[in-house]
């Protein structure tokens, strides 16, 4: 009886020891949501779309958007995420100009100001410091047939013809608008392949580089610049022109060009902030025809063996018998719960997701995942029933996906197999929120008490 009872606890010692070590090598993943939301931002790398050309031309059409919205020049599928990205860059540009149509009425006020009181030397100056703000819209407004001269120019000069290309190389410089105008003498600097022209009615010489680009040097580390390649290709060469023009307009102070200068910078803001907002308004419609329902969390595995997450999971809506009123003002109750597919990747700080690679999490360690909606949210069934549930949040959802993992088939034996288990995160609510997960204060439990109220335990 006394060699009984220690036989039988080294047996019982050995089977919980082994039960301990698979407990140990098997793989513990826990999925954790942090993060759900409406966006465009999160697209499968296969997903296409086919650019709003209507949208495209009218962005194409304002002198403040530099980008475009789309190469496409007929319906055709691009790939959605360059599109998404270049109609976030388009919106940018639309929101910053919006913005600062106010400071372009500003400095045209000054402008007036200035002119009024025959003060070229500070207009002079107060051009070229804001000239970022200003010529940019000036030229491209030129180049597309919002802003005239409707003099023939400072006397005695002629302009040389609207149709002439701009030329650009060494051997054309004498040949350039400013060396055609009469009485205007010109000296080439070998050493910096520029070339100054004066004029015996100038106040300040031109300068000209060997690409053709025009400036005044002012007094101090500004120039007053005249670039003309902010217009497309078969714009240049009568926006070369009009930087010509306009430079030897700001270099004999000729009032009535630097007047109408003047008069249309006013005049921007009342004109364009209603085209911009128009634009902005269809920029932000477009995005949402891209948006997908987005999840981010962790996975932690606190077993001793790696876990793999699949690129396959799944969001799980609790809709059934949400209430809501259809297009005919008349309540209704949603008949059934709503599984969403989505696809699952690693969520990288300086890349997008990796939706066609599986996460994988060793024993002990814990990483961020991305997942988006196959479909883009107006393609899921009930898409309004969804937004409207997402914007009360008091519905549950919870995301679903598989995991492979490695463990031993018995205790004493080696030979592994691979395990296909479903992970699931705790029900939560379905609305577009940043992270629910709090900070929990130390408990009685210690960090144990602490994970059982994360949802680790």
């Amino acid at each position: 009886m006394t060699i009984a009872i220690p036989i039988a606890a080294a047996v019982l010692g050995a089977i919980t020891a082994g039960l301990v070590s698979q407990y140990i090598r098997r793989s513990r993943p826990i999925l954790i949501v942090d993060e759900l939301a409406r966006s465009p931002d999160m697209t499968p790398h296969t997903a296409g779309a086919v650019p709003n050309l209507d949208l495209a031309a009218a962005c194409g059409d304002s002198e403040f958007i530099p980008s475009e919205v789309s190469l496409a020049t007929h319906d055709e599928r691009v790939s959605e995420k360059e599109y998404v990205e270049r109609l976030h860059a388009v919106l940018d540009q639309t929101e910053i100009s919006i913005e600062g149509l106010p400071a372009i009425t500003d400095v045209a006020r000054s402008l007036s100001d200035l002119l009024q009181r025959a003060d070229y030397s500070a207009f002079q100056s107060t051009f070229g410091r804001e000239f970022l703000r200003l010529w940019p819209p000036l030229i491209v407004g030129y180049a597309r047939g919002r802003f005239h001269y409707h003099t023939a120019g400072p006397s005695p000069l002629s302009l040389p013809p609207e149709t002439d290309p701009p030329e650009t190389d060494d051997t054309a410089l004498n040949h350039s608008g400013l060396a055609q105008y009469d009485g205007v003498v010109s000296r080439s600097n070998v050493e910096s392949k520029s070339t100054e022209f004066r004029h015996d009615d100038w106040e300040h010489t031109i300068v000209q580089n060997f690409e053709g680009d025009v400036f005044i040097p002012l007094a101090g580390p500004r120039n007053l610049m005249f670039p003309w390649r902010y217009v497309s290709v078969a714009q240049q060469a009568n926006a070369q022109v009009f930087a010509l023009r306009t430079a030897v307009s700001f270099a004999s102070n000729y009032t009535p060009d630097l007047q109408e200068i003047t008069n249309y910078l006013l005049s921007i803001e009342e004109e364009s902030r209603p085209l911009l907002e128009s634009l902005q308004a269809g920029l932000e419609e477009e995005l949402r025809q891209y948006e997908r329902i987005v999840v981010k969390g962790f996975v932690a595995n606190r077993g001793g063996v790696p876990v793999t997450v699949t690129n396959a999971a799944r969001l799980f809506v609790e809709l059934s018998g949400y209430s809501f009123t259809d297009e005919d003002r008349i309540l209704k109750s949603h008949g059934g719960d709503q599984e969403i597919e989505m696809v699952i990747g690693a969520d990288r700080e300086d890349a997008d997701p990796a939706f066609d690679s599986a996460v994988t999490v060793s024993g002990g360690s814990v990483a961020r995942f991305a997942a988006t909606s196959k479909k883009r949210l107006q393609d899921l069934p009930d898409p309004e029933i969804l937004v409207r549930a997402m914007t009360g949040g008091e519905r549950k959802c919870y995301l679903g996906t598989m995991t492979v993992s490695q463990g031993r088939s018995r205790i004493g034996r080696s030979r592994s197999r691979s395990q296909l288990v479903p992970v699931y995160t705790e029900r939560q609510p379905f609305r577009d929120s940043a992270s629910d997960v709090q900070v929990p204060p130390r408990g009685p439990g210690g960090i144990e008490g602490a994970l059982v109220q994360l949802g680790w335990n």
